[in-house]
This record gives C-alpha cells, sequence and structure tokens, in this order.
C-alpha cells in the first residue's frame, strides 16, 4: 500500500497564496450602474442570460486560477508515492552507481578477474526492488548501463572486458553523482568504485564534490605497489639504430633482460639489458637497411613481470627515397681520408653501410655550374670555403637556390670576405668581416653556448641528455654580422653567431662559421656532429631531421586521431584491417585524412579496394599505465570532497517503476494544461 508523501513539506505553506486569485475574483467583479432608458422588456431576458454564462465563466476561471496556484506550490514541495508496506518491513532500497576502471593497468596480475568478481559479490544481494547502474571509469567516463534491475546488469557484466586506455576515476565519480542526482527520491544512495587507484587516475579526484547522502564505498585489486618494467618509448633517428626508452617501476633492479627488435615481423636479438630500481635506459638497437616506403618496428623487452602488455612499444615509419646532394671537394686526386669533405661526406652518407637518407656525389669546383645544370635535381650543395671563387658559380647558386634547392656554406682558410661579398651578396646570411684565432695561439679556443632548440638545425638536441654540445672547441674562426634577413640558430660562448640561416627565393641558405674538416675545429671527432650535420642537412632539403618520417604523434589506444593518407587518397573506398585481422571500410575525406578510434595496441593496416597496403598505423597503451603504483582505499577516501548539496532532480527521469513514485512532474503537466485553459477563459469575450 502507498501513501502520499513530500520531500520538502515546509513549501506547503505556499499554498496559502490561494487568497491571491479570490482577491483577484472580488476586486474585478462587475458593479451594476443604474441607467434611465426608456423601455427594458427587449433586454431582461438577453441580460439575464448572459449574466449567468459571466457567472458560471468567472467561477470557472476563478477555480483553475485556484487550482494552478494548488498544483505548483504541491509540484515545488515535491510529492511522491511512499511504499508504506517496504518501509513498515524495515528494508530499505538501494540505487547504486558501479564505477569499474576498466584502464590498461587493469590487466596486470589477475586485476580484472578480481574486478569482476567484486562487481558481482556487489550486485548478488541486491533485490528486485533496488536499482545499479554502471559506469566506466576511464577517461570519456560512459554510462555502460543506466539505472536497471540488477538482474538485467547480470549479462551486462558477463560480457564487460578490459579497456587499453587510460584511466580518469574523477570522471566516472563526476557520472555517478549526475546519475544519482538525476534519479527518484525516496532510496539510499551509494557508488561502488572497483579499481587498482594508479596514483595518475587519481590524481584529479579532489576536483569532485560528491553530496554526503551518497555514500561512497572504495573497493580496490591489487597490491599498492608492483614491479614492472615497461617499454615507454620507441623512436628512429638517424641512419643505424633505434632507440627504446625502457623504464623499471620496482624496488629493486632487473638484470639480464632479453630484448627484441622486430623489423617489419622479422625479430633480430639485442644484447641483454639491465636497469636499476626506479630508472629508465635508452636502449641504443640497431637497425637493417630500410628501403624506401612504410615500415613497422617494435621494441620487445622479456620481463617475466606480471604485466606484459607494456612489454612491447609499437612505431610504423616511412622511409623516403634518398635525396641527392653535391659536395665540392677542393683537394681532388687524393684519398678519400685526405679530402677537405671527408667527415661530412661520410657522415651524411656512410662509406661502410652505404646507406642513409642521401646520396652525396662530389664534384670540383670547375664542375658544380655543370652538375647543377644537369637533369638530375639535387636536393642542396654543401660548399665548403671557397679560394677561388668565380662569378658562373654565384650565379648557379644563386639561380639554384631562388628555385627551392638549399645551400650549406662552410668558412675556411682563403676565403675572402671582399670577394665573397661581391658574388655572394644576395646569398650570404651574414657579412664576413675579418678572420679570428692565430694557429700559434691555438690552446685558445671558443665553445657554443646558446642554439635555438626549436629549429630543425638543433633537432636532435631537444631532449635532456641528448648530447653536450658545449664541448667541440673551436679554434678559428670569422667575426660575422648577421644581415637583416638572417636568423642566427647557434652562438659562441662570447655571442659570436655560430650558425646563420635566412631564406631566398624558395630555399633556404645556413652559413656556418668553422671549417668544413677539422682544421678550425674538433667537433667532426665527437658524438654530437652527425646528428647535428644530419639536422643542419634537413634544414637545407626541407625535411624532417632524420632518417625517417615517423608519425607526427604517438596513436594511444581508445583515443580519437586522424591518419594522414595525402590528398591523393581522398574520398577512396578504403579498408582498415585491426590487429585481429577483421577489416572495416573507411573512406578519407577530401584531404586525405581517416579518423580512427583504435580499441587494441597493435598494428592497423589501411588498405586499398586491392589489398595493398598504403600505410600502417601504430597503437600503444599510455605509458602512463606502466607506472603501477597505487593509492591505498583509506588515501583515495580521503581525497574525495563532501558537500551537504541535496540531490538535485532531473526533469528528464520518469518516475515509472521506482518504489518510490515521484508526482510532481504530472502536477506540473497538468499545471501547464491548465494555465493554457486559464488563458482562454481570461480572454474569452461573452455576450
Amino acid at each position: 500500500m502507498s501513501r502520499l508523501s513530500f520531500s520538502n513539506w515546509a513549501l506547503l505553506a505556499g499554498l496559502a497564496a490561494l487568497i491571491i486569485p479570490i482577491l483577484i475574483h472580488l476586486l474585478l467583479r462587475r458593479k451594476k450602474q443604474r441607467l434611465r432608458f426608456s423601455t427594458l422588456q427587449f433586454f431582461l431576458k438577453l441580460d439575464e442570460k448572459a449574466s449567468q454564462r459571466r457567472k458560471l465563466r468567472n467561477l470557472a476561471l476563478l477555480a483553475v486560477r485556484l487550482l494552478l496556484v494548488a498544483l505548483l506550490v504541491v509540484a515545488f514541495a515535491r510529492p511522491y508515492l511512499r511504499d508504506s508496506a517496504a518501509r513498515e518491513e524495515g528494508k530499505t532500497r538501494w540505487q547504486i552507481v558501479l564505477v569499474i576502471d576498466r584502464s590498461a593497468s587493469m590487466q596486470a596480475d589477475q586485476r580484472w578477474a578480481k574486478a569482476k568478481e567484486l562487481l558481482q559479490k556487489v550486485i548478488r544481494p541486491l533485490e528486485t526492488d533496488d536499482r545499479v547502474a554502471l559506469v566506466d571509469g576511464g577517461k570519456r567516463a560512459e554510462i555502460i548501463s543506466p539505472l536497471v534491475p540488477p538482474a538485467r546488469l547480470k549479462p551486462v557484466l558477463d560480457k564487460l572486458q578490459p579497456g587499453f586506455g587510460g584511466g580518469d576515476l574523477s570522471e566516472g565519480l563526476q557520472q555517478a553523482s549526475r546519475i544519482l542526482s538525476d534519479s527518484a527520491t525516496g532510496r539510499s544512495s551509494a557508488v561502488y568504485v572497483i579499481s587498482d587507484f594508479q596514483r595518475i587516475a587519481c590524481e584529479k579526484i579532489a576536483n569532485v564534490k560528491i553530496p554526503r547522502n551518497i555514500q561512497i564505498n572504495v573497493l580496490p585489486v591489487g597490491e599498492p605497489e608492483l614491479a614492472n618494467v615497461a617499454v615507454r618509448g620507441l623512436s628512429v633517428g638517424f641512419p643505424g639504430s633505434a632507440t627504446a626508452e625502457v623504464s623499471n617501476f620496482s624496488d629493486r633492479d632487473a638484470r639480464e633482460m632479453k630484448m627484441d627488435l622486430v623489423i617489419d615481423g622479422d625479430a633480430s636479438v639485442a644484447p641483454s639489458i639491465s636497469v636499476t630500481a626506479g630508472a629508465s635506459t635508452n636502449v641504443v638497437l640497431p637497425l637493417p637497411d630500410l628501403s624506401p616506403g612504410w615500415h613497422t618496428v617494435e621494441a620487445r623487452v622479456h620481463s617475466g613481470d606480471g604485466f606484459g602488455l607494456d612489454d612491447v612499444r609499437y612505431l610504423s615509419l616511412h622511409v623516403p627515397p634518398p635525396l641527392r646532394v653535391l659536395c665540392v671537394e677542393q683537394r681532388t686526386g687524393k684519398e678519400v681520408f685526405e679530402e677537405e669533405t671527408y667527415f661530412v661526406a661520410t657522415a651524411l652518407a656512410p662509406l661502410a653501410t652505404n646507406r642513409g637518407p642521401y646520396i652525396v656525389t662530389k664534384v670540383a669546383p670547375e664542375r658544380l655550374v655543370t652538375e647543377l645544370g644537369a637533369a638530375e635535381r639535387c636536393a642542396f650543395v654543401l660548399l665548403p670555403g671557397l679560394r677561388q671563387l668565380s662569378a658562373d658559380i654565384a650565379r648557379a647558386l644563386r639561380k639554384f637556390v631562388a628555385g627551392g634547392g638549399g645551400l650549406l656554406m662552410f668558412l675556411g682558410e682563403g676565403v675572402s670576405p671582399s670577394r665573397y661579398h661581391s658574388e655572394f651578396q644576395e646569398l650570404l646570411p651574414a657579412r664576413l668581416e675579418h678572420p679570428e684565432g692565430e694557429r700559434e695561439y691555438s690552446q685558445i679556443c671558443w665553445h657554443l653556448r646558446d642554439y635555438a632548440k626549436e629549429s630543425p638545425v638543433f633537432a636532435a638536441f631537444r631532449e635532456p641528455n641528448s648530447g653536450d654540445l658545449s664541448l667541440p672547441q673551436f679554434t678559428r674562426r670569422f667575426a660575422v654580422t648577421p644581415v637583416d634577413s638572417g636568423r642566427v640558430a647557434a652562438r659562441f660562448n662570447d655571442d659570436m653567431p655560430f650558425v646563420v640561416a635566412k631564406d631566398f627565393g624558395k630555399g633556404r641558405i645556413a652559413l656556418v662559421n668553422t671549417s668544413v674538416d677539422t682544421s678550425w675545429t674538433d667537433w667532426p671527432k665527437r658524438k654530437t656532429f652527425v646528428p647535428w650535420l644530419h639536422g643542419l642537412a634537413a634544414y637545407a632539403a626541407g625535411r624532417p631531421p632524420s632518417l625517417t618520417t615517423a608519425e607526427a604523434a604517438t596513436v594511444l589506444a581508445e583515443n580519437n586521431t586522424e591518419v594522414d593518407l595525402g590528398g591523393p587518397m581522398s574520398n577512396r573506398s578504403l579498408r582498415l584491417r585491426e590487429p585481429n585481422g577483421s577489416e572495416i571500410p573507411v573512406v578519407p575525406d577530401i584531404q586525405g585524412r581517416v579518423a580512427l578510434t583504435p580499441a587494441h595496441p597493435g598494428f592497423y593496416s589501411v588498405r586499398d579496394a586491392a589489398g595493398r597496403e598504403v600505410r600502417p598505423v601504430a597503437v600503444n597503451i599510455p605509458p602512463s599505465e606502466s607506472d603501477l603504483n597505487a593509492l591505498t582505499a583509506e588515501q583515495v577516501q580521503r581525497q574525495i570532497v563532501r558537500v551537504s548539496e541535496p540531490l538535485k532532480t532531473s526533469v528528464m527521469v520518469a518516475f515509472l517503476g521506482q518504489t518510490d513514485r515521484e508526482l510532481w512532474r504530472i502536477f506540473l503537466v497538468v499545471g501547464l494544461i491548465l494555465l493554457f485553459l486559464e488563458s482562454l477563459l481570461a480572454n474569452r469575450t461573452f455576450a
């Protein structure tokens, strides 16, 4: 048996407002006036009928207004039908929201199996009249199931699987609070959070405000600290190697772990590695000769820990066709190692491997004009400090750079500033003044101090511990002054410019204030020289500063991303093959981009109608999921902010099917109907 009750009894005092329609009715009542008229015999019957209709209309209008005010007051008092029988039996009716962490870390150490057991344990004692909802505790906090009877949730739990993305329990708690606020009153509300409570997933919990009348239950799975070794990064940079970042998230050293590098499905065993407790290390892995085109690379460590999902990192990369470089050599007829451009040419195209992003062609100064006019296009010209400079060379270089080519200019012995200014006036990024440094004072040298990390010339040194550029020594140089259009990319320790660049036409020019060999500097003998020279060459060629064009940003599982296939692929019917072998149709937009939300880590493959691969896409789990360091249940409870705000109810939730049935929505609907009827009665004209 049900009885009527109210959530806000005090608001019923508003029924005193019923006096307002009565006063309006009395004050606006028509008053009779006596008028002299010749005869009334034709009006008596009509006036009597009109008066009766008017009285009936006024009484009806008064009744509508009284009922309208009463309905509004009662609706704001929040009436609902209470199940008296259930109350008398002492039963508590629950509305529960389960927030389940489905992040990738939940797949470590049987945590997901324990989470499923806890879910079943929570809903097992619930009865038919109770309601339970399920929310994903990830960053998107999706509602897996709304409030339903427990029996309807069990099939959903049986099919529930862990995810591969990151976690954010604050979003899940916010969604749970919203669901309970939008539900019917008269029930006890509770939230159960089932998670491993990674620290990174709990960072924003303090930003969520939960009403005090909502019970919060924290159910942890797994140990707060779990040993884990992970491959958190993989990159391919300069010729011959890939770099994998391996981290050890434990208090014990990880020793003699086997590591594999898999290129296009073929594995090669790398030397065993060791990582100290709580530290990370960069492991350099040898790369085979990669042909132009797309390739897949994965680095895998055999750690033997309880979380194997992060033991591998995937990367898809594109090896562009090698670019032709003209290297002007003044010491013709000598041994290769005696040539002036030996170090720079070998750094760009190693003689031992004969591979890399560049094909170096050495030419004598007198042959440069002929080579620039040849049909085979070159990307840039590497020019040492020329002792003999002809007007033909200057004209040919101006035409070459203006058309989109690159020019790397070094200095050296015998360079004439006046001749350079005369012939290269438009090309020089800086004005040459006079040489500095004498051979007899070679113990006095300069070092590099400032360099622009955002410049592609120094792209290899953007990360910490990527190389110390203050070690190379420079014994000679020119005093130079940048021109107005020149951009200084690096300076010596006394502020003298070292690298000055400028744009000319469609091309690019860089002036390096040192010699191309070791006569003025020892830099070519240091490890940082090769990556720096590749960055310099990449600037001149107008291409990314690496052996490969890898993906611009790491694609993470369960994140929305766009894969750029290029304009020629726009609006074509393609297929996306997932790591499990299943395929789905995709159509790139007008710019050749495909929207993708990958669910699993691994290699995805975009293929054309004939089954040919257009490009692979590497998908990884978020690196943050590898840190399994977690909070305890007590620490999580202390972070949750409780407020005294009452539950707010949304008008979008239906009351039918609840134990305590809300009636205020029906009252408001009837009130709207009466308001419409009142408008008709108040505005109708009667005879």
